[in-house]
């Protein structure tokens, strides 16, 4: 835990020291195949998988192909480190594939334990643009995941696992957030949600913008980060990865407000609240309405929506016929 603890801090040497310390400790004391060491190997792997993730990391050391996998985590604390990627890759690879072969070499492998190490190996290849590399690996994690009677949240470990596409990585758009240090009274929050395939390669495709925040850029930018940047655990369907149509994502962008006790700022809010009250709500129910099987979908319900939105949209029409957005020439909100 200590290990882990200082890899979530940004102090990626001094993790890999306390854990390889604690490696030596169990193979001193239980022999090299000892099941107590399945737990280091795999945070010496996340510990270099954060390190990976640190751009200022990437940007001094060589340039390689290695450094191109960025593993999705938000958490992340991003801390300048001078460590070669292609070092950080080839001893968290190791070290994946080592616990593994600990787990299948247990005179009973647990399935659970076989499942989250051979998922994590799949993982790790998927993001370094290796599916075929992976796929043998997530056949391996599926077929454990079914010899568990359990459930997992109210679900069977196949479907709560392999049901959907998992996000594993992704380059967000360079200009999302523009205002780091503004207080959150300065600016507004959109989002623009894009619609897309995720390929039985974990790769996104057909790529389809649903809501561009208000500016179609904003959209397109969304659209090619996925497409370009975006790796996804596939869905697997009786141990087979699978594509999977109307998977949707929504990019936050942060938007500046008008200056406090101004006009602007007035008429932001105002239609903020417009929109919350008026716009949003009759979209709500017509998506909820488009969710149910078509055979338990109520029409006049979906009209009834429809029609309230036209009637509040109505309402922008000659705001929007003046001036490119409600605020004027610039998009705020």
């Amino acid at each position: 835990e200590i290990g882990r603890w200082y890899a979530s801090i940004g102090a990626y040497d001094q993790s890999r020291r306390t854990l390889r310390q604690a490696i030596e400790i169990v193979e001193a004391a239980e022999g090299p195949n000892s099941p107590l060491l399945v737990g280091p190997l795999l945070a010496i792997a996340a510990c270099n998988r954060r390190q990976l993730l640190d751009p200022a990391a990437q940007s001094l050391a060589s340039p390689d192909e290695q450094r191109e996998a960025l593993f999705h985590d938000p958490g992340a604390i991003l801390v300048p480190v001078q460590v070669s990627p292609t070092a950080l890759a080839g001893e968290g690879e190791r070290s994946l594939l080592r616990a593994a072969q600990i787990v299948d070499q247990a005179a009973e492998p647990s399935p659970v334990a076989v499942l989250n190490v051979r998922t994590q190996v799949g993982d790790w290849y998927q993001v370094r643009n290796q599916p075929e590399r992976a796929r043998g690996h997530y056949q391996q994690a599926w077929q454990a995941a079914a010899r568990v009677t359990d459930k997992l949240n109210g679900k069977s470990y196949t479907e709560a696992i392999f049901g959907q596409p998992v996000l594993l990585h992704l380059f967000r758009p360079d200009d999302w957030n523009r205002y780091p240090k503004r207080p959150p009274t300065e600016v507004e929050v959109r989002n623009a949600v894009v619609e897309y395939t995720v390929s039985a390669q974990g790769l996104v495709e057909s790529t389809k913008v649903i809501d561009d925040s208000g500016d179609k850029r904003r959209g397109e930018k969304t659209a090619a980060a996925l497409q370009s940047t975006a790796r996804y655990r596939p869905r697997l369907e009786n141990g087979e990865p699978v594509a999977t149509p109307g998977v949707q994502f929504s990019q936050p962008w942060i938007l500046l407000l008008p200056p406090p006790a101004t006009p602007g700022r007035a008429a932001a809010y105002q239609w903020v609240l417009y929109a919350m009250t008026e716009l949003e709500p009759p979209c709500g129910a017509m998506s909820a309405e488009k969710k149910k099987p078509e055979a338990e979908r109520n029409a006049a319900a979906a009209d009834g929506a429809r029609a309230r939105f036209k009637k509040a949209a109505a309402a922008l029409e000659p705001l929007v016929a003046k001036t490119p957005f409600l605020l004027g020439p610039g998009f705020t909100v």
